[in-house]
C-alpha cells in the first residue's frame, strides 16, 4: 500500500453570487499530497471519476483514479503489451464506454515511428490489443508533423494526421485517416500535396466534424510573383476534404490587413472561422481591434456569412500605441440561441537584444469576452484588465455551462476591484520562481449569457498553499476544469 502524507481532504469553499439573479455555486476539491509519487499529470475525467498518471521508479506508467471528492480510490499500471518499454505517452480521449490511450513508439530495428492506440476500461485494465494507427519511416529531416490527432465534437470520430517533406519535389505531403471512435472503421482517408514549396508552407491546425469531414488550416508565405499588392505576404487557406472525396478550398485574405491569429470552431448548427486583424503597416501594427467572422453552412460546407466587427472597447483610449498588445482567441463557445461567446487574451513575445545576447519578454495581458448574437453582431464586449510580464503562472483557462463562460487566472489580490473604469490602479503581476506569491490569488470571471460579467477571488494564496498551474489545467467541459498543483496533487473545479 502506498503511504500518504497525513493531510485532511482539501475542499476549499463555496462561492455564492449575490450581485446577480443567477445563483451559482463553485467548489474546488484537491487530492491529498502523495510524496511517494513523481510528478502527477492530468489525464482527464468521466462520470465523476478523475484520472492522473505518473512514471514510477521502475519507469512504468501508473494511472491514479479519484472519485468526485478527489479521494484516490485505486491505482493501476497501464500496460500496452509492447516488447520494448521505451515509448512516449501522448495522453487519452475519454469516450462513452472506454478510455483510448495514444502512444508514440520508435522501433529502431525497423527504422519506424509508430503512432499507437489502445483502449482500456475506466478501471485502466490492460488492453487486449495495441493498434498501429499511423507510421512513418525514421528520417527526421523529412518528418514535419507526426502524431497529431484530434477528435470530433461528439467524440465519434478521431483524426490522425502526419506531414512529411517530399525531397524530390521540395513540397510537403499531408496524409490523414479518420477512424470511428472504436478504431475499427476508417471513415475518411486522403493524401494531399499542396502546390507550395515546403519552405513557404505551414500547417496551422487540423479538425474533423461529426460526419468525418476534415478541415486543414494552413499558412502560406507569398514570395516573388505570388505577392499581391496591398495584401499581406501571409495567406491563410482552408482545405476541406469531405467523406465523398471532394476537396473544397477557401482563402482568408483582407486588403491592408494582416491576420494576427485564426481560430476554427465546429458548432452545433454552423462552422465558424474567426480571428483578429491588424494593420499591415504603421504605428497600429500591434493593435488587433477588428474581429473577422466567417460562417459556413454545416451541411453544404459553403460560406454563409462574412463580417468584420470593430471592437471599440478592446483597448483603453488613453493607452499609448506602443504599449498595446495584440489579442489571441483562446476559446469559442456556441450559445443555445445560436450566438457565440468568444474569449481572447492579449499575448506577445518581445525579443530584447542586450550585450549578453537576446532575451525574450512574455506578455499576457487583458482579457476580453465578446458576446455575439446569432446574426454575428456584437451584443456586448467585456474587457478585464490584466498585466502579466514574465510571470511564473501566466494566461487563462476557460469552461462553459448554461450559456455562461467562466475564466480562471492568477493575479495580484489587490486587483479584485480593478476594472476598465479604474485600471490606473492595476498592479502588474511579475511573480517569479523565487517569489512566494502571497499577494496573489486565484481569480474567476463569470461572463453571463446576457452580456454582464462578474470578477471574484476563489481563494487567496496567503490562506491556502496550493497554487494551480493555469497552463496545465484542462477544461473537461460543462463547468468543470481539472487542475494541477504542487507537482503531485490534482484538483477539480466544479461549477454546479
Amino acid at each position: 500500500m502506498i503511504f500518504k502524507l497525513s493531510t485532511k481532504l482539501l475542499i476549499i469553499f463555496l462561492v455564492l453570487q449575490s450581485s446577480h439573479t443567477f445563483s451559482q455555486k463553485t467548489t474546488i476539491k484537491w487530492s491529498e499530497r502523495d510524496t511517494k509519487k513523481s510528478e502527477l499529470n492530468i489525464l482527464g475525467g468521466k462520470n465523476n471519476r478523475y484520472y492522473g498518471y505518473y512514471i514510477n521508479r521502475d519507469n512504468e506508467l501508473i494511472g491514479s483514479i479519484f472519485n468526485a471528492e478527489m479521494k484516490e480510490i485505486s491505482e493501476a499500471k497501464i500496460n500496452f503489451n509492447l516488447k520494448e518499454k521505451k515509448y512516449s505517452y501522448l495522453g487519452a480521449y475519454f469516450l462513452k464506454d472506454n478510455i483510448t490511450h495514444f502512444i508514440h513508439d520508435n522501433v529502431r530495428k525497423e527504422k519506424k515511428n509508430l503512432h499507437l492506440a489502445a483502449k482500456t476500461d475506466f478501471n485502466l485494465s490492460t488492453p487486449e490489443n495495441t493498434l498501429i494507427i499511423d507510421e512513418t519511416s525514421v528520417k527526421k529531416s523529412n518528418i514535419k508533423e507526426f502524431g497529431l490527432r484530434n477528435i470530433s465534437p461528439d467524440s465519434t470520430k478521431i483524426i490522425v494526421f502526419k506531414e512529411v517533406l517530399d525531397n524530390k519535389r521540395k513540397k510537403n505531403k499531408l496524409s490523414f485517416t479518420v477512424y470511428s471512435n472504436s478504431l475499427d472503421q476508417i471513415i475518411n482517408r486522403a493524401i494531399a500535396t499542396p502546390n507550395v514549396k515546403s519552405k513557404d508552407y505551414e500547417t496551422e491546425s487540423v479538425h474533423v466534424d461529426n460526419t468525418g469531414n476534415v478541415y486543414i488550416f494552413s499558412k502560406i508565405e507569398r514570395t516573388g510573383k505570388n505577392k499581391k499588392k496591398g495584401y499581406s505576404n501571409l495567406l491563410y487557406k482552408l482545405n476541406v476534404y469531405t467523406i465523398d472525396g471532394k476537396n473544397k478550398q477557401f482563402d482568408f485574405d483582407f486588403k491592408e490587413k494582416d491576420i494576427n491569429d485564426i481560430y476554427f470552431h465546429i458548432g452545433e448548427n454552423r462552422l465558424l472561422c474567426t480571428g483578429f486583424l491588424k494593420d499591415l503597416k504603421g504605428k497600429r501594427s500591434d493593435i488587433s481591434d477588428e474581429l473577422f467572422l466567417i460562417s459556413f453552412d454545416k451541411e453544404s460546407i459553403e460560406m454563409k456569412d462574412s463580417k468584420i466587427l470593430k471592437l471599440k472597447d478592446a483597448y483603453p483610449e488613453k493607452l499609448k500605441v506602443k504599449h498595446k498588445t495584440p489579442y489571441l482567441i483562446r476559446k469559442i463557445y456556441e450559445k443555445s440561441d445560436g450566438g457565440f461567446s468568444i474569449v481572447a487574451e492579449q499575448h506577445k513575445i518581445v525579443l530584447v537584444r542586450t550585450k549578453y545576447g537576446v532575451t525574450a519578454n512574455y506578455f499576457y495581458c487583458d482579457i476580453i469576452c465578446t458576446n455575439i448574437n446569432n446574426k454575428l453582431e456584437i451584443n456586448k464586449i467585456n474587457r478585464i484588465p490584466k498585466y502579466q510580464l514574465n510571470t511564473i503562472n501566466p494566461s487563462i483557462k476557460t469552461t462553459f455551462k448554461d450559456d455562461n463562460t467562466y475564466i480562471i487566472y492568477e493575479d495580484q489580490t489587490a486587483n479584485i476591484d480593478t476594472s476598465s473604469n479604474n485600471e490606473k490602479k492595476l498592479k502588474k503581476s511579475k511573480a517569479s520562481k523565487l517569489s512566494n506569491r502571497k499577494n496573489h490569488s486565484l481569480f474567476m470571471i463569470t461572463a453571463y449569457g446576457n452580456g454582464d460579467y462578474k470578477k471574484e477571488i476563489l481563494y487567496k494564496y496567503k490562506d491556502f498553499k496550493i497554487k494551480p498551474t493555469i497552463l496545465k489545467a484542462v477544461d473537461l467541459e460543462n463547468g468543470k476544469i481539472m487542475l494541477s498543483g504542487n507537482k503531485n496533487q490534482l484538483g477539480i473545479l466544479n461549477i454546479e
